[in-house]
């Protein structure tokens, strides 16, 4: 009767062994870990930009104009109270978005095999929608005006 017990007892204990390991290497790594794997990549990255928003230089709240004076932006896009900035070219750029001249979301989107990873973001959906239609507004204004003229465009769109 003791030698039954020791072998249910011991299947058991192989049963949920084997099926630990199955759900080990079947469910991917939780959302932490493959955020600090990114992060952990991003501050081995070649371009300092990137290298300094991974160690923390660059956070919500600093000014657009400090990080444009540590690292001029190939691309910037100021329209109403927002300000879009560009380091790079997709894939594998860094964009950093600001409010009122100071940063509120910056994200590098992916490349290659890898994934895109957000530094921060301290806007609401309601205030990503905002900026969106203001950068919608000031890019269907520049087509407009290139083929219209300026003085067109400024009879039929106004910028905020």
């Amino acid at each position: 009767m003791r030698s039954r017990r020791v072998v249910t007892v011991a299947l058991f204990v192989l049963g949920v062994l084997a099926l630990a390991a199955y759900f080990r290497t079947r469910v991917p790594d939780s959302q932490g870990t493959d955020n600090e794997r990114r992060l952990a990549a991003l501050k081995e990255s070649p371009d300092p930009v990137v290298r300094d928003f991974a160690y923390g230089a660059f956070k919500a709240g600093t000014t657009v104009e400090e990080l444009i004076a540590k690292h001029p932006v190939p691309f910037i896009a100021r329209h109403g109270r927002y300000t879009d900035l560009s380091y790079g070219v997709e894939p594998g750029a860094l964009w950093a978005f600001a409010r009122d001249g100071r940063l509120y979301y910056a994200i590098s989107t992916p490349s290659g095999s890898g994934s895109g990873h957000c530094f921060f973001c301290t806007a609401s959906e309601a205030e990503l929608t905002d900026r969106q239609r203001s950068f919608e507004r000031y890019r269907f204004g520049n087509c407009f005006q290139a083929v219209l003229g300026p003085a067109a465009v400024a009879r039929e769109f106004t910028r905020e």
